[in-house]
């Protein structure tokens, strides 16, 4: 990939806490300036009594799914708290790459990852045949999730447990500085990768400044941010990311940027 794709533009990264030095470092790289303001403070719940019940009784279930990276940490910092294992023959399916390879990252190995879509439907695709009814499985979340993955096991006669191992809460710290900074002219890009980010981001954004943010090009983690940005009014290039890791959303930069030239 040539250099300085991104020279002369602004991105405003909104993804969590402890989730955008990546794609910070591969802006930078590539000649942009990265301004971070992550929408959502992530507080983990490894200490959560319903989370130390399920940790005591790991060895009792036959499948454990992880819907982020934030899922993964939580689990990982229980068990490092208890000095406890994951049992050896606990299968894992992560949601995606990026959620495999934080779950790589603490040794546990992943038995099932979407080929395809980045998602609740792309993760069923890769269960297959495998033999659900009466297994039990327990899936590590977040709160308000959509709720797909629980009824499809249910559905197959899995024995579902979800947990809450972790919460998004709104960023109480003020927006107005990087946001002056990244509306300075129209070489400005926003990178999204939740609806949630989404529309906590732009009940922030102060009315007198919402016209200038709607048209902003967008670097989008899945179609269905996409779609939310249209339906909320955003009038510049939407680009969705191939994959969900940093490399993908940085893939969407550009895409934005060479379309604004042509």
């Amino acid at each position: 990939m040539p250099a300085n794709l991104l020279t002369g533009y602004r991105v405003l990264i909104t993804r969590p806490e402890g989730s955008s030095e990546k794609i910070a470092h591969l802006i930078t790289a590539q000649g942009g300036l990265s301004l971070e303001y992550p929408v959502l403070k992530i507080v983990l719940e490894d200490g959560h009594p319903t989370m130390q019940h399920v940790m005591a009784n790991l060895s009792t279930f036959d499948l454990a799914v992880f819907v982020s990276v934030h899922a993964v940490r939580s689990l990982a910092a229980g068990l490092q708290r208890e000095n406890k294992q994951l049992p050896q023959l606990l299968k894992i399916a992560a949601i995606g790459p990026t959620t495999a390879a934080e779950l790589e990252s603490h040794d546990y190995p992943v038995h099932y990852l979407p080929r395809g879509s980045v998602n609740s439907e792309g993760l069923i695709g890769t269960f297959g045949d495998l033999k659900l009814s009466g297994r039990k499985v327990v899936i590590f979340g977040g709160q308000s999730g959509r709720g797909i993955l629980q009824k499809y096991l249910s559905d197959v006669g899995a024995k579902v447990k979800e947990v809450e191992s972790y919460r998004r809460m709104p960023n109480p710290d003020s927006l107005n500085q990087v946001l002056d900074q990244w509306l300075i002219d129209d070489r400005r890009l926003l990178t999204l990768t939740s609806v949630e980010v989404l529309q906590q981001l732009l009940e922030k954004i102060p009315a007198t400044q919402r016209g200038q943010v709607l048209r902003s090009d967008v670097a989008a983690l899945s179609e269905r941010i996409a779609q939310v940005c249209v339906d909320r009014g955003f009038t510049g290039q939407v680009s969705v990311a191939e994959s969900s890791d940093a490399q993908g959303l940085l893939d969407a930069l550009i895409v934005c940027v060479r379309d604004d030239r042509n």
